[in-house]
């Protein structure tokens, strides 16, 4: 019995903490605190490392080196530029007074 009551205390403080830690993100997030890791290229990256791999300039291995990224991250970098060159542009949106 005593190690029942030990384990409802225990998962009692647990759910206070887990709500504790949801509020403080939450309110992170409100004020523009938590914006999480800064991304290694710019959309200006992005766009130089599509052109010089479709002009055929370079190579994976050559944008590896000129980026300090892995393969794996060229190939991504080069579906992310070739998504947003493949978008449509954002329509204008106009106010009526």
């Amino acid at each position: 019995m005593f190690f029942t009551v030990l384990g409802a205390m225990a998962e009692f403080e647990a759910d206070l903490t887990r709500a504790r830690t949801r509020e403080g993100v939450a309110i992170a997030k409100t004020e523009g605190r938590m914006t999480g890791r800064k991304p290694k290229l710019t959309a200006l990256q992005h766009e130089r490392i599509l052109e010089d791999y479709e002009s055929g300039k370079y190579g994976a291995a050559a944008l590896m080196d000129l980026y300090g990224l892995s393969r794996s991250a060229v190939y991504a970098a080069l579906v992310r530029a070739r998504q947003h060159r493949d978008s449509p542009p954002p329509r204008a949106t106009t106010t009526r007074s």
